[in-house]
């Protein structure tokens, strides 16, 4: 039976390449890829790029390999930044669409089904529901009803929710033609530490000329505590000021030029404004950089340009701001503080 699925995958997988980073993704990769595979189509290959993981992930995707030969695993020491592993499996996809999944998340039953019969459609972007889910699985709410917002063909409405809203700026839940990735790897882009996934999408969007819409639930996103992209780092701040300048120079190549700069200079604020919160509390240890970098921005002209030049800013981001102002570290670790346990008592309820 392996030999034969063997035999038509070489032949025939031309269809689909599910691209999947892995880190120390040991507690979930078998998950992860089985829910890919629990349907063996021959039209779909897994490709799993291991980036120097030090637990057992690569040896549980190397024994998954001899059931399923559709799985491709590779391996490199160096950990990389997550966009620099994308760009690896972009280039060593052969489908004609690629699926991007996280490792510790994982496809709703029956959606291997619904993802192969959506290419029928030869949309050039093909948009799925999506469900959040606990570190242990269980379902927590509705992330992402494509159909919500925007419509089939709507380029500018999935770019305006990506400027709006954090409804649209995951790839996970977005199958993509290969093509539209040519040419867009650019070293501003590699650059990122966070942020790329919504640049990505608008990179693509520039080459797009048709969107379908899925309204049925595909992907799981679980909420992994311990994953890199959980986690603020110093390294950050330089990413949010290349995501506000990609976003903005993808609005007027796209020709939207209503509200969206307005959204990416709101989404950009509330960035910077809750890096400086969660750094004051997570970084004790790394104070005087902190200091430093809070200094820069308190004396940065173009920031407070932007800052009083921004309107409808809710007030918890106001108050941020004025403490950043004023370079007040302990008023950002108190009201770290307090967002921790306004958030502790919403959970509760």
């Amino acid at each position: 039976m392996i030999l034969e699925n063997m035999q038509r995958y070489e032949n025939d997988c031309d269809k689909l390449s599910v691209l999947i980073p892995m880190y120390n993704a040991a507690d979930f990769i078998e998950q992860c890829i089985l829910s890919i595979c629990k349907s063996f189509n021959d039209k779909i290959e897994i490709l799993v790029l291991d980036d120097g993981s030090t637990d057992s992930s690569y040896t549980i995707v190397e024994s998954l390999q001899t059931q399923y030969p559709n799985i491709k695993l590779y391996h490199q020491d160096k950990q990389n930044n997550i966009f620099a592993v994308r760009k690896k499996l972009i280039s060593l996809s052969k489908g004609q669409y690629i699926m991007f999944v996280d490792a510790d998340d994982y496809w709703e039953e029956g959606a291997t089904e619904i993802v192969m019969d959506a290419l029928s459609s030869s949309k050039d972007i093909i948009l799925f529901d999506s469900i959040t889910v606990d570190q242990s699985g269980k379902p927590l709410r509705v992330t992402c009803k494509q159909t919500d917002t925007i419509g089939e063909d709507d380029i500018a409405g999935l770019f305006h929710g990506l400027c709006a809203t954090h409804n649209y700026n995951a790839l996970w839940n977005k199958c993509f033609k290969t093509s539209l990735f040519a040419g867009i790897m650019n070293k501003e882009i590699e650059a990122m530490s966070i942020g790329e996934d919504a640049v990505l999408i608008a990179e693509a969007l520039k080459n797009a000329h048709s969107i379908g819409i899925v309204n049925k639930i595909v992907y799981c996103y679980r909420i992994n505590r311990n994953s890199i992209s959980s986690k603020y780092r110093f390294g950050h701040l330089q990413g949010f000021e290349l995501w506000r300048r990609s976003m903005l120079s993808a609005s007027e190549e796209l020709s939207c030029l209503g509200k969206e700069k307005q959204y990416i200079n709101k989404q950009y604020l509330r960035k910077i404004c809750l890096w400086f919160i969660s750094i004051a509390i997570r970084n004790k240890s790394e104070k005087e950089l902190y200091r430093k970098h809070l200094y820069e921005y308190a004396t940065n002209e173009d920031f407070r340009r932007l800052v009083y030049s921004t309107p409808d800013v809710p007030i918890s981001i106001r108050v941020i701001e004025s403490c950043i102002f004023a370079q007040n570290y302990y008023a950002l670790r108190i009201l770290r503080i307090c967002l921790k346990v306004v958030k502790t008592i919403k959970r509760a309820r």
